[in-house]
């Protein structure tokens, strides 16, 4: 089996949840991402960009973005081109940062897949079931993709209030 390498050094990457993880909100996709690879933003190095879309209108067709907040991007994590330098933090000209890592396009097709794929983990689980997802954009072809997926287990069983991977 071959994995094709996507090149978000190049272009930018994240997680997006299929839930609000503060509220457990079920009607909103969330949606973090920067410039470079996702390790920064997973590892909460840095302060990504943040997009909210409400569900019910995506469904219906309409744009549904409700919330983009610009993240502070200083920095960003590439492969590194020494020896023995897998990856480097490099850091992000003030242009760049003053933009948003996702266009508006971008948004609305990721927060689409995540709730295709959260759909269908439901349906396989037989009750809701959110999701954790990882995204990429490839910067050489400018190609949106899905890198990883993770189940969670509902964010409110009993008095635990906490998103949790499973």
């Amino acid at each position: 089996m071959f994995k094709k390498m996507v090149r978000s050094d190049l272009g930018s990457s994240g997680v997006a949840f299929s839930l609000d993880t503060e509220s457990g909100f079920k009607d909103v996709v969330l949606i973090n991402g920067a410039y470079g690879l996702g390790e920064l933003v997973v590892g909460g190095e840095i302060s990504p960009d943040e997009f909210i879309v409400f569900k019910p209108t995506l469904e219906q067709g309409f744009n549904a973005i409700i919330d983009k907040k610009l993240g502070k991007k200083t920095h960003k994590m590439v492969y590194g081109n020494k020896p023995f330098e897998t990856v480097k933090q490099v850091p992000v000209d003030q242009k760049i940062q003053d933009s948003f890592c996702l266009k508006d396009p971008q948004i609305i097709q990721l927060a689409q897949w995540v709730q295709k794929i959260e759909n269908y983990y439901s349906s396989v689980r037989g009750s809701w079931c959110p999701m954790d997802i990882e995204w990429a954009i490839d910067g050489l072809s400018n190609e949106l993709y899905i890198v990883q997926a993770l189940a969670g287990d509902d964010p409110f069983p009993g008095t635990d209030r906490k998103y949790k991977r499973i």
